[in-house]
C-alpha cells in the first residue's frame, strides 16, 4: 500500500497538477487563449456547419464546391 501512495503522490506532483494548471490557464486572461477567444472559435465553427447543414437540406452547393478540379469559371 506503501507503493501505491508514492506512486499516486509522484504522479499529483509532476503529472496531474502541472497538466491542470496549464488546462485551466487557457480561460484566464492573462493566458495566451481567454475564454472570449474560445468563445468566437465555437461561435465560427458552429456558423460554418450551419452554412453546409443549409445547402445540404436545400440541394445547393456553392460555387468553389460545384466546379472540378483545374475547371476555371468563364
Amino acid at each position: 500500500m506503501d507503493v501505491l501512495s508514492l506512486l499516486r503522490e509522484y504522479l499529483m506532483n509532476w503529472v496531474i497538477e502541472p497538466v491542470t494548471g496549464q488546462f485551466l490557464g487557457i480561460f484566464d486572461f492573462n493566458g495566451r487563449l481567454g475564454l472570449s477567444v474560445l468563445c468566437m472559435s465555437y461561435s465560427v465553427a458552429y456558423g460554418l456547419t450551419l452554412r453546409v447543414d443549409y445547402h445540404a437540406v436545400c440541394g445547393r452547393r456553392s460555387p468553389t464546391l460545384s466546379r472540378k478540379v483545374g475547371e476555371t469559371t468563364a
